[in-house]
């Protein structure tokens, strides 16, 4: 399972990193939250991030280990350091988990669905899908997308669905919870987080 957690939050303005913010009134940051998800359905969790700070803030909040990753290639974007995670690993993956950091509502059940619809599929990877569009940071994929992934990241490519283009990538609509896979990537969508999905 791979956690990226190197955006810059520049959107977010006086609210500061969105990956620190509580994400509900226990006080447990957004991204400590991500990782304890993807800790409930796998023991190897790799965390790569930008920020000392942000390592030191979430730390304490994690009852399991994880593997920190300090992006080599800091503010290039997740194709970039995707790149560089699974530069060393590609060939002993049979699949891979992916999930954005930013993903104050996801759960355990949304990991799982998508792990269990792969394996009924005959398809490269499956993403969940949010008002229409696949999201493809978050999603399971197999060892062929690991190195698609790397080989557009070398070729200097910053666009994530464009390594994924002829590919076959299966959607997982989660319609029926709104906040599942909604990230926050402004002020307005942490506000609407604390009002509409914050007790979840």
């Amino acid at each position: 399972m791979i956690v990226l957690a190197g955006g810059q939050s520049r959107r977010m303005a006086e609210y500061g990193n969105k990956l620190a913010l509580a994400r509900d009134p226990s006080g447990v940051p957004v991204l400590a939250h991500v990782i304890r998800v993807a800790l409930a359905v796998c023991d190897d969790v790799i965390v790569s991030y930008n920020d000392a700070a942000l390592r030191t803030t979430i730390a304490p909040w994690l009852s399991k280990p994880v593997a920190w990753e300090l992006d080599p290639v800091p503010w290039q974007g997740p194709l970039q350091a995707l790149g560089a995670v699974l530069g060393t690993r590609a060939d002993s993956l049979a699949t891979f988990q992916l999930i954005a950091g930013d993903l104050p509502g996801i759960t355990p059940h949304v990991l799982e669905a998508l792990c269990e619809r792969l394996s009924r599929l005959h398809v490269d990877g499956v993403a969940a899908v949010r008002e229409g569009r696949l999201q493809p940071l978050c999603a399971v994929y197999r060892q062929n997308v690991a190195t698609a992934f790397i080989e557009a990241a070398r070729q200097g490519e910053r666009r994530l669905l464009s390594a994924l283009f002829g590919l076959s990538i299966a959607g997982l609509e989660f319609s029926h919870q709104p906040w599942a896979v909604r990230p926050i990537h402004t002020p307005d969508d942490y506000r609407a987080w604390l009002t509409e999905g914050g007790c979840m």
